[in-house]
């Protein structure tokens, strides 16, 4: 496991996401986070995961679990050349001074997280296949 898990799936909507009245420019994965969150939620009852959030760029995540919160950043690959491309990259949530000057979190920071993202990948070959695990800069090279 790393930063970032790529898969494709042709189980969500690849259109423009449309939020509040406004229409984004590429699909936003809002359906791919709400699926996530509930099979999240399955597999650990115990995690505390908020309503998805969208950006301009993907949807944002936020999973609790205890003190520790992580941050799923859900977005749609498409610009690669293959149209049912998806990702996700991990991140620890650190505060607002941590994260102007503390750098990027760390991949094994995400671990727990991590784990149960891929159990959730793995139990479903017909909705995600192709499932591929980056380093950071690996990923930062492909896309």
């Amino acid at each position: 496991m790393n930063d970032v898990v790529v898969f494709r799936s042709d189980s969500f909507s690849l259109e423009n996401t449309v939020v509040n009245g406004m229409t984004a420019d590429l699909p936003l994965g809002l359906d791919l986070a709400e699926d996530l969150r509930g099979r999240i939620a399955r597999h650990a009852p115990h995690l505390r995961l908020n309503e998805p959030i969208w950006e301009d760029w993907g949807t944002v995540l936020r999973v609790k679990d205890g003190r520790e919160q992580y941050l799923l950043e859900v977005h749609w690959l498409g610009f690669s050349g293959v149209r049912n491309l998806w990702g996700i990259r991990f991140a620890r949530s650190r505060g607002c001074l941590l994260a102007l000057f503390g750098g990027r979190t760390r991949p094994e920071e995400c671990r727990p997280v991590q784990a149960i993202v891929a159990k959730v990948l793995d139990e479903d070959p017909q909705f995600f296949h192709q499932i591929e695990w980056l380093s950071q800069a690996a990923y930062q090279e492909r896309f």
